[in-house]
């Protein structure tokens, strides 16, 4: 017990300062300091330690709530200092020069060349003229004179054909006595020379056919021409 009132003294020692302003530490100190452990008291409920001890233990236990408080309530809140705008180094902004801008160069415009004037219509084809499906006629067919055998006179045929776009030729043919075939000139005429012999009677059919540029052919016309010795 002795040991623990030692301990309490020097605790009591170090913790009551000078100038409490309650002075209830500096009267336990002083008093600690003449000695006195205080009376045991048997009777006051506290068992045999001394009253003071737990009046220490009450005012220890005010001390260190009262520092506690004071130590929250006096310790500075740390404020972090803004910068004054003014101490603020301004960097300067570096001057960027102004981007020129080409002036854009007008494209010429290319002017259209005129569209040619459109050509003339051609003109519609004239109808194409009807077929030709007219033959021509011949009218009539004589001879010069009667064949003489014996001296060999020739004789003419002469033929006479129309058309209603012309006569473009006239075709003769014989048989009989003497035989061939030729076209008649312009104007539609044959002469013919008979071959020589000796006198005979006979005769020689003459045949015409006139033709026109179509190629319509007429119906054929014969004449017949006697022989004499």
């Amino acid at each position: 017990m002795a040991d623990i009132d030692v301990l309490l003294s020097a605790s009591l020692k170090r913790i009551a300062q000078p100038g409490d302003a309650a002075g209830v530490a500096d009267a336990i100190r002083a008093r600690v300091d003449a000695g006195d452990t205080g009376t045991p008291a048997t009777s006051s409920g506290f068992g045999s330690r001394p009253w003071w001890l737990f009046l220490l233990s009450g005012l220890l236990v005010i001390l260190v709530a009262v520092t506690g408080v004071s130590v929250a309530l006096g310790q500075p809140n740390p404020v972090t200092p803004t910068p004054d705008a003014a101490s603020v180094a301004v960097s300067p902004s570096p001057t960027t020069a102004p981007t020129l801008t080409p002036t854009p160069t007008a494209t010429p415009t290319a002017t259209a060349a005129p569209e040619p004037a459109p050509a003339p219509a051609e003109p519609d084809p004239e109808p194409a003229p009807p077929a030709d499906t007219t033959a021509p006629v011949v009218d009539s067919v004589t001879w010069s004179s009667t064949i003489y055998s014996a001296n060999g006179g020739p004789t003419t045929i002469a033929a006479l054909a129309t058309d209603d776009t012309g006569v473009v030729a006239v075709a003769i043919s014989w048989a009989g006595w003497a035989t061939g075939s030729a076209s008649m000139a312009p104007g539609w005429s044959y002469t013919l020379d008979p071959p020589p012999g000796p006198p005979v009677f006979s005769t020689v059919t003459f045949t015409v056919q006139a033709f026109d540029a179509a190629g319509n052919a007429s119906a054929p016309v014969s004449v017949v021409v006697p022989v004499q010795p």
